[in-house]
């Protein structure tokens, strides 16, 4: 997984409610489409709701822009050198609006009650979502950088003001993964930036997070199966990408990822199985089956 990728981890900021709607369920499954409509036609208003739009419009524009593809976190390289994801003016002002609003509402709460944590949170989650935006859409590093900071500031008050809010966690463990799982003169810089790291403690991080977490658990279980195959450990990757597969049985990307970890594992049998098992999504391309298939089919003995 390359810094960039994991320093602006995604979230799916939520109200109790978002976990067990329509909307989240096609969202994870793929269907951006109908989870923007679902979205649309509801009338919540609050900070919670317009990120839940943002994330929504932002993501289909990486769904379609193939930034979402599985090899993205694993070749630093071809990261590093990807294209704009092209996304039309008209979802660029839709996705603005919406965190615009976002963050209005969430620092309208936060001048009545500085330690609001709810309202910290939601306007974290803003920050990360524009970091995304900056990172995947513009390919500004500074201003990614910029708003993923705020997000750790704000993450880590709400984290000191509600021990019991677990997703909290999740920015500021992601950062210091990424921090500590840099070369030794890499580090320095970041120390000096303010940033200490400490890859195993934000791996525990995380892990709690996709164990205990209800707003961003799955992005928790993404990120936690992303780290073991980096970390050279592809059959727990294998065992939590497994969960989201059954979880989100219409979601063919990560049973593409969980596939790959399999052959990382040597579980070459299983790997085909699980190939040829993509065949039976609706929603993947011939083309784009073939073209995972023939790269996997050349890992394999």
């Amino acid at each position: 997984m390359t810094p960039g990728a994991l320093l602006c981890v995604t979230l799916a900021a939520a109200t109790d409610g978002w976990h067990n709607s329509q909307a989240y369920d096609h969202f994870y499954n793929l269907d951006y489409d109908r989870a923007l409509e679902l979205l649309e036609t509801d009338g919540a208003a609050d900070a919670h709701h317009q990120n839940h739009l943002a994330y929504a419009v932002l993501y289909r524009a990486l769904y379609r822009g193939g930034a979402l593809d599985s090899s993205l976190a694993t070749a630093t390289g071809s990261f590093l050198k990807r294209p704009k994801v092209p996304m039309p003016p008209d979802d660029q002002k839709r996705f603005q609006t919406a965190l615009e609003r976002s963050i209005a509402l969430s620092k309208a709460r936060i001048a009545k009650n500085p330690q609001d944590p709810d309202a910290l949170y939601t306007l974290g989650v803003a920050h990360i979502h524009r970091a995304n935006y900056e990172i995947f859409v513009n390919r500004s590093w500074r201003a990614a950088l910029k708003d993923a900071t705020e997000a750790r500031h704000l993450h880590q008050q709400v984290a000191k003001l509600d021990p019991k809010n677990i997703d909290a966690l999740l920015v500021p463990s992601t950062h210091d993964y990424i921090i500590g799982s840099l070369p030794w003169y890499a580090r320095a810089i970041g120390f000096l930036a303010g940033f200490r790291g400490d890859k195993e403690g934000g791996l525990k991080g995380i892990e709690r997070v996709a164990r205990e977490g209800q707003r961003t658990r799955v992005e928790a279980q993404v990120l936690l199966a992303l780290a073991h195959r980096r970390g050279q450990n592809p059959a727990e990757a294998a065992r939590v990408l497994r969960q989201l597969v059954d979880r989100f049985p219409r979601n063919y990307l990560y049973r593409m990822e969980m596939t790959n970890a399999l052959a990382d594992a040597k579980r070459f049998d299983v790997a085909r199985r699980e190939a040829q098992s993509l065949r039976g999504y609706a929603n993947l391309k011939p083309e784009r089956y073939q073209a995972f298939r023939t790269r996997l089919d050349q890992r394999l003995p």
